[in-house]
């Protein structure tokens, strides 16, 4: 947590201010330099695709790339992918989108589903509305 908020502080995103102590203070310095354009978070079955249709989807969309579980990070990692995220990749997908970066998160199985249920329970505890994509 404490590398992502150097990371939006050296790129002039968040003011230097105390850093968070959790996930939730984080948000709550994002939310207040939030400027109303929330980013997209893109979800891929990595089950339902091969290495050439991951290097594909990633020039496609330009933007930060996680993987969750073991198999899609095999996978990711067999076509040369280099992760930008590779734990905590919900979280930091939904930092990202509050200050309008697009992020694409390679699962398979349940956690396509469970990337959904994260970001709809930040948004029904008053976080903003973060648009969820499956590709």
């Amino acid at each position: 947590l404490l590398n992502l908020y150097t990371e939006f502080v050296k790129r002039g995103k968040l003011a230097v201010a105390k850093p968070p102590k959790g996930v939730p203070e984080m948000i709550h310095l994002i939310e207040g330099s939030y400027e109303g354009v929330t980013g997209t978070i893109y979800t891929v079955d990595t089950d339902s695709i091969d290495e050439d249709a991951v290097k594909a989807i990633i020039a496609e969309k330009n933007c930060k790339v996680g993987a969750m579980g073991t198999r899609p990070k095999k996978k990711c990692f067999n076509a040369g992918v280099s992760l930008d995220y590779t734990y905590g990749i919900i979280d930091k997908a939904m930092l990202a989108a509050l200050i309008g970066e697009d992020t694409l998160i390679f699962t398979c199985g349940g956690m396509l589903d469970r990337v959904k249920l994260r970001v709809k329970m930040f948004e029904d505890a008053g976080g903003a509305a973060i648009k969820v994509v499956r590709l």
